[in-house]
């Protein structure tokens, strides 16, 4: 999946048990790291789904660039589910973000005239889907 910087998106998760029977979990835990430098981006949070599906909320701020030197980053969200105190289900979902302001510096060529700067920017209410 690839997601651009800045903007918010969902992982929907389905659980199931041993005999891939749909399961509502008591709790389930996840949090958001950056592969590459190993950033914790989102720490570990706790919800307790009240179905067998969940989406999670990845939210604009979770999907900010931490390196302006790369075109891509690549995140790593951790679920765990538990029934009661029971560890079921654990697993890791992993996408690219994509750096919209990546600029090669040799691209930039300097100027002797002075000339106003601009700023792009995003709307982080851009919610592509999962």
């Amino acid at each position: 999946m690839e997601v651009n910087e800045r903007c918010q998106c969902k992982l929907t998760l389905t659980f199931y048990d041993e005999n891939n029977v749909l399961l509502i979990p008591t709790t389930l835990s996840y949090n958001i790291k950056d592969v590459y430098s190993d950033t914790t981006v989102k720490t570990v949070t706790t919800v307790s789904p009240s179905s067998s599906s969940y989406a999670i909320t990845i939210t604009s701020a979770d999907n900010r660039i931490l390196d302006n030197t790369l075109t891509v980053e690549k995140r790593k969200v951790t679920c765990q589910w538990y029934s009661g105190t029971t560890l079921v289900g654990t697993e890791d979902y992993e996408y690219d973000l994509i750096n919209k302001f990546y600029v090669l510096l040799s691209a930039v060529s300097a100027s002797p005239s002075v000339s106003p700067s601009i700023s792009p920017s995003i709307s982080p209410s851009v919610s592509p889907g999962a």
